[in-house]
């Protein structure tokens, strides 16, 4: 199992005997698609297959997506800083922005899943990132939120 980075004050620029590499994204749904563009661009230079840095992808464009509409929805200039460390385990993502806080993380309702024609134009974000991540945590720190994601390779 990975060992994520938390959010520290000083946040581990890469793992094992990987690389890594930070950028800053305009909290703008064109901002997100340049950067998943770059992201994407630099995962395969590292030789990670195809499916690894897809789900990076994913999950990826969900986070800073929910950043966008969301710790951002009211205001416009914001920003995502973000931190990706890849190695021979699997990739750690961290995002940090300064909008709104985060008021729910919690698991969605297990049960039935609802007829397709019902279903809600959101809120598959947080599940998706779940299933698809091995560690997801979420902190409000300084005004500032933070989370951290672990794709392992396995």
């Amino acid at each position: 199992m990975i060992d994520p980075f938390l959010c520290s004050a000083k946040p581990r620029p890469a793992f094992g005997r990987g690389g890594g590499f930070s950028m800053r994204v305009a909290a703008t749904r064109q901002g997100v698609r340049r950067a998943l563009v770059r992201i994407v661009a630099e995962l395969r230079r590292t030789g990670v297959n195809e499916a690894h840095y897809g789900t990076v992808e994913i999950v990826l464009a969900e986070a800073m997506n929910n950043v966008v509409e969301h710790a951002y929805s009211d205001r416009t200039g914001g920003e995502i800083r973000l931190l990706v460390a890849h190695g021979p385990e699997g990739t750690l993502l961290q995002l940090r922005d300064r909008g709104a806080p985060l008021d729910w993380v919690g698991e969605q309702p297990y049960g039935r899943p609802p007829h397709p024609e019902t279903l809600p134009e959101g809120g598959f974000g947080w599940p998706l990132i779940r299933l698809l991540s091995e560690n997801c945590h979420y902190q409000r720190r300084n005004g500032e939120n933070c989370l951290s994601i672990t794709i392992s390779l396995s």
